[in-house]
Parts: structure tokens; C-alpha cells; sequence
């Protein structure tokens, strides 16, 4: 090896160093071992193809928040809101089976856009304070749940036969 490939080597280091999160990647790395040798099951890509899948709502969701803190501002409610849309859209789903998925999926995205709006008209046209007012909302969207669903929760396995080929069977293999 001679002295520029060294060269090179060293600054590569330093730049892998001076990355912020490389010891989040390098902590997430070992646990991920250290978890692997406890349960062999843990490294199975069907496990990891698994948490990929359960993680792409909460991405899209953070996606959202990072847009929102960006700006400078924050929402609280986003998570209530996506409770609430799912809820809403899952008993319309229990309610009338012959609904189209892809219909569905459009339901849900504009109402949650409606409920967006109604979040954002209060803090830009009411000039309340967003912490305020997302935290309320969230509460509001969380208290109207709560109230449609009679207090009981949802589940796939009330899915109706109709929806149950759009959803990835290897995921949920308990449904088939």
C-alpha cells in the first residue's frame, strides 16, 4: 500500500467518523447481533422483510413530521389522525365488504388530509400556538376513536374475504 492509498483510507475513516449517526448504525448493528444469537429466528429475512413492512406507515408518518419540524413548526396529532382514518376506514371496510381497496386507500388519504387541514386552519387562520393546538386535536381525533369504535379495537382477522388478496399473505400468513 503506498502513501496516497493510505491517504485515501484515512480520509475515508475520518469521513465515516465525522458521520453524526455512525454510532447509532454501529450500536444498531450489535444489538442486532447480539439479539441474532439469542433468537436465530431474528436474522431470517422473513422476519426482517417483516419489520420492513411494519415500519412503512411509521416512515411515511415521519417523513410528515420531519417536513413539519423543518419548518419550524410541530404536530402532535398525526398519529391520532391515522388512528383515527384507519378506524374509520377499517369499519367501512367490516360494513360494506364489496368496497373497492383502491378506493379505500383513497378514502383514507383524503380524509386524513381533510384532518390535517382542520389542524393546520387552526394554528395558521386561528393563530393558536401549535403545540396547543395539535395537542388538543389529538385528543379530539384519539376522543372520536374511541367513541366510533364503541371502545373496542380493530383487527385483521375481522378483515373481510374480499380485502384479504390485497394484503401480503406472506406477512399476515395468518389469514389464509
Amino acid at each position: 500500500m503506498n502513501t496516497n492509498e493510505k491517504s485515501k483510507s484515512l480520509r475515508m475513516l475520518i469521513k465515516i467518523r465525522g458521520f453524526r449517526e455512525f454510532g447509532i448504525i454501529i450500536f444498531i448493528i450489535i444489538i442486532s447481533i447480539l439479539i441474532g444469537i439469542r433468537n436465530p429466528r431474528f436474522l431470517t429475512w422473513g422476519n426482517i422483510h417483516d419489520m420492513l413492512l411494519d415500519t412503512a406507515i411509521l416512515s411515511i408518518l415521519a417523513v410528515g413530521m420531519t417536513l413539519v419540524l423543518v419548518t419550524g413548526g410541530i404536530d402532535l396529532s398525526s398519529e391520532s389522525g391515522l388512528a383515527l382514518t384507519g378506524m374509520i376506514a377499517g369499519m367501512m371496510i367490516k360494513d360494506n365488504p364489496h368496497l373497492s381497496p383502491i378506493f379505500m386507500l383513497l378514502f383514507g388519504i383524503v380524509l386524513g388530509s381533510i384532518l390535517g387541514a382542520i389542524t393546520g386552519l387552526i394554528v395558521s387562520k386561528g393563530k393558536v400556538f401549535p403545540i396547543i393546538a395539535t395537542l388538543s386535536m389529538m385528543y379530539v381525533y384519539r376522543g372520536i376513536t374511541f367513541i366510533i369504535s364503541g371502545g373496542n379495537g380493530s383487527t385483521l382477522m375481522k378483515c373481510p374475504i374480499l380485502l384479504k388478496p390485497w394484503l401480503p399473505v406472506d406477512c399476515w400468513g395468518f389469514l389464509t
